[in-house]
C-alpha cells in the first residue's frame, strides 16, 4: 500500500536540536512569509570585521598623533559601517517569499523549485541569493517592486516525500560589509518519482467488456441530463412524459463514450525487485501512455481508475512515488 508519509526524511541542517526548536517557534513553517525584524538575522562579514579592525587602527593612530584629519577619517568609517548595516537590513525587509506548487522530480535528478519573491512598491531588493545550504547551486535575483520568480535547484535523494529543510535567503548588498539572512520553511511539497526504467510493455491487461473491473461503463454510451430537444437529436431520446408536462419537447442528452484503456499493475513485472517494477511502471506512465492514452493503475490493494490527461498522469506518478 502507499502512504502520504512514505519516504519523509529531512536533512539535519543545524548542529543543535535546541536551536532548531527555537527557530521553528520564531519562524514557523508557512507557504508565504514576509521578512521583518523577527526573521532577519544580520552579522558582519569577514570584510566587515576587517573594516572594523582598520577603523580601530585608524582611531588609535588619530588619538596617538592627535591628528584631526585622522579622527575625521575614523568617524567617517564608522558612519559608513553603520549605514551599510541599515541598508543591508532594508534590502531584505518587506520581501515576501511564496511557494505554491507541488514539485515532482525523478530520483537522482535535480529539480527546479519555483518560488515567488514580491518586493515593497517603490523599493528595490537587489542581489538577493536563495538556496538550500546542502546543495552547491543557488539562485540570485533582484526584485524591483514587482513579483519575481526564482527557481533554486534541489537534488531528489529518494522516492516519496522529500523534506528539503529550511531555505536560506541572504544578501550582502550594498558594500559586502554585512550579511543579512533568514532561514525559511515554506512547507514545500516535493515528491520523488521512481527513476523510469525501460522495459517490455505488458500486453495481458487490455480492457474489454469482461475485464472492466470497477469501471464497467467505460466505452459504453450513457444518458445525461434532460434538456430541450434539438433538431440534431435522435427522436428515440425524446422524453415524452416531461415534454407533455412542460409543453415543450425535451430530450435526454447523450454522453460521449469513454475510451477504453489499459490497466497497469505491479504484478505485470514479477520476479524483479519492487523498485525496478515501480521504475518500469513510471516509464510506461511517462512515455508509452503519456497524456493521450487512457490507463488505470493498480498497486497492491490501491487502484487509480482509468483516465487520461495531465492530472491523471500526475496522480499516477504520485501513487508510484508514495507506494510502500
Amino acid at each position: 500500500m502507499w502512504s502520504r508519509r512514505a519516504g519523509r526524511k529531512q536533512q539535519n541542517q543545524f548542529p543543535s536540536n535546541r536551536f532548531k526548536g527555537w527557530l521553528d517557534k520564531r519562524i514557523p513553517p508557512a507557504s508565504k512569509i514576509s521578512l521583518s525584524h523577527r526573521n532577519i538575522f544580520i552579522l558582519p562579514t569577514r570584510y566587515g570585521f576587517g573594516f572594523v579592525v582598520t577603523f580601530v587602527l585608524v582611531l588609535i593612530a588619530g588619538i596617538n598623533y592627535q591628528n584631526a584629519l585622522v579622527h575625521g577619517l575614523a568617524f567617517f568609517m564608522i558612519s559608513v559601517f553603520l549605514i551599510a548595516m541599515l541598508q543591508t537590513y532594508r534590502n531584505l525587509e518587506g520581501l515576501c517569499v511564496h511557494q505554491f506548487k507541488t514539485v515532482r522530480g525523478v530520483v537522482g535528478d535535480f529539480v527546479r523549485v519555483p518560488i515567488e519573491l514580491t518586493g515593497i512598491p517603490g523599493r528595490d531588493h537587489l542581489a538577493v541569493k536563495i538556496f538550500w545550504p546542502d546543495w552547491v547551486t543557488d539562485q540570485r535575483s533582484s526584485v524591483q517592486s514587482t513579483t519575481e520568480e526564482v527557481q533554486p535547484t534541489l537534488l531528489i535523494p529518494h522516492r516519496g516525500y522529500v523534506l528539503p529543510g529550511r531555505l536560506r535567503l541572504e544578501s550582502n548588498f550594498p558594500l559586502g560589509l554585512f550579511c543579512a539572512w533568514s532561514w525559511l520553511d515554506l512547507d514545500i511539497t516535493i515528491i520523488g518519482v521512481p527513476r523510469p526504467i525501460k522495459g517490455d510493455r505488458p500486453q495481458n491487461h487490455m480492457v474489454d467488456q469482461q475485464s472492466l473491473r470497477a469501471d464497467q461503463n467505460w466505452g459504453l454510451e450513457t444518458l445525461g441530463d434532460i434538456r430541450p430537444y434539438r433538431s440534431e437529436d435522435d427522436r428515440r431520446y425524446i422524453h415524452w412524459r416531461i415534454s407533455a408536462r412542460r409543453q415543450q419537447l425535451m430530450a435526454q442528452a447523450r454522453v460521449a463514450p469513454q475510451p477504453l484503456g489499459q490497466w497497469l499493475s505491479l504484478d505485470d513485472f514479477s520476479g524483479i525487485a519492487t523498485e525496478e517494477r515501480l521504475g518500469r511502471l513510471a516509464y510506461l506512465v511517462l512515455t508509452d501512455f503519456g497524456l493521450n492514452q487512457s490507463f488505470g493503475l493498480e498497486l497492491g490493494g490501491d487502484h487509480l481508475a482509468i483516465g487520461v490527461g495531465a492530472a491523471h498522469q500526475a496522480a499516477a506518478l504520485d501513487m508510484l512515488a508514495l507506494y510502500r
